[in-house]
């Protein structure tokens, strides 16, 4: 199976516990605060989101004001997206990765949540990011926000997220630094049954993600700890970054 079957299978199986998933499994606990963040970075210009999902973020940011479309693989997760926004987001079904969308151009291309992770070679997030360049404006901006590896744990580990009276969720994960990857189980326990959700994602430290973003003609602009602007430091959980389009492409 490729990487893109899984992601579509993966998406479609997630879609309807998505938006209630706690702790790690969820979004960042900033995520309410990522769409004042985008919009003023779209300034009125219209907004792609790689990985769109069930509109997390591209909801709030379409009731602002924003037009936003949104590129994913499942088509759960797209019908989800239609029935939250009223069809106010245009949701597109294919692989962000490989982006397709004829001759529109757009001032923002964001990919959150570690989206561009789930991308797992170098050589194919170069190729994501290379094609979100050909989506956007001469002036368009690129916002990715990443987990910062440092905030893993080493080797394998099993964490409590959530205790309920009917059920339990566990994160089970191994960590290999040398291949950078995260191979990852969110695991539901509750009296009829288990579930499990694999996930896998392909890190990239900041230094090596500004290396790949200059491949793709892409200079860093700006790095932060979260939405609201903090400082990023070594011990930051995740980190923001905005891509400018390089002077002379």
């Amino acid at each position: 199976m490729s990487d893109h079957d899984f992601a579509k299978l993966y998406g479609d199986k997630i879609a309807d516990v998505y938006d209630v998933w706690p702790g790690d499994a969820g979004p960042p606990p900033d995520a309410d605060r990522a769409a004042p963040f985008l919009a003023a970075l779209a300034n009125g210009r219209p907004a792609l989101e790689l990985g769109v999902g069930t509109g997390r973020v591209a909801v709030p940011l379409a009731e602002s004001g924003v037009e936003v479309h949104g590129v994913d693989s499942s088509a759960r997760m797209l019908e989800i997206l239609k029935e939250k926004s009223g069809g106010a987001v245009h949701g597109h079904q294919q692989d962000f990765g490989r982006l397709d969308l004829g001759e529109r151009r757009f001032g923002l291309v964001f990919a959150l949540f570690n989206t561009l992770f789930c991308l797992l070679t170098q050589d194919e997030q170069i190729a994501c990011l290379r094609s979100a360049a050909n989506c956007l404006e001469t002036e368009g901006l690129l916002v990715l926000q990443c987990l910062n590896p440092k905030s893993l744990p080493d080797g394998s580990d099993v964490a409590l997220v959530e205790l309920e009276h009917d059920g339990v969720h566990l994160d089970v994960s191994k960590h290999d630094p040398v291949a950078q990857t995260l191979t990852a189980h969110h695991i539901v326990l509750s009296e009829s049954g288990a579930r499990f959700f694999p996930y896998t994602l392909r890190y990239s430290h900041p230094t090596e993600l500004d290396l790949m973003a200059r491949f793709a003609g892409f200079e860093l602009r700006s790095r932060h700890a979260d939405f609201d602007g903090a400082a990023y430091r070594p011990d930051s959980r995740y980190h923001v970054s905005v891509y400018a389009r390089a002077h002379g492409d």
